[in-house]
């Protein structure tokens, strides 16, 4: 199967996990597969699960202030992201076992 047909069949991806850098790139640039992706999620064609703490790593990193700098936004501009992106995340928690 190649790439194309799971894109186009949104049933191969019901639900995925998003690293720091995809939204930073969604920020810094609207022609861009991270910012297409967002859309996808916003749309709810592919859901996204995500933990506290990954959460919290996104705020970190979304509001410092290079990052702001180089998106052009303000600090209250990410607090209304993240919340809009809140809407559309299914929560996990990470259970750690050590070895």
């Amino acid at each position: 199967m190649n790439s194309a047909n799971i894109i186009g069949d949104m049933k191969y991806l019901e639900k995925i996990v998003l690293d720091t850098n995809i939204l930073v790139s969604a920020l810094r640039s609207s022609i861009g597969p991270s910012f297409a992706l967002m859309q996808i999620i916003r749309a709810g064609k592919i859901g996204m699960c995500c933990s506290p703490a990954l959460f919290l790593e996104y705020e970190d990193v979304l509001k410092r202030p290079e990052q702001l700098q180089a998106c052009g936004l303000l600090q209250s501009d990410i607090d209304d992201i993240l919340a809009d992106l809140a809407l559309h995340i299914h929560p996990i928690s990470t259970h750690y076992q050590w070895r």
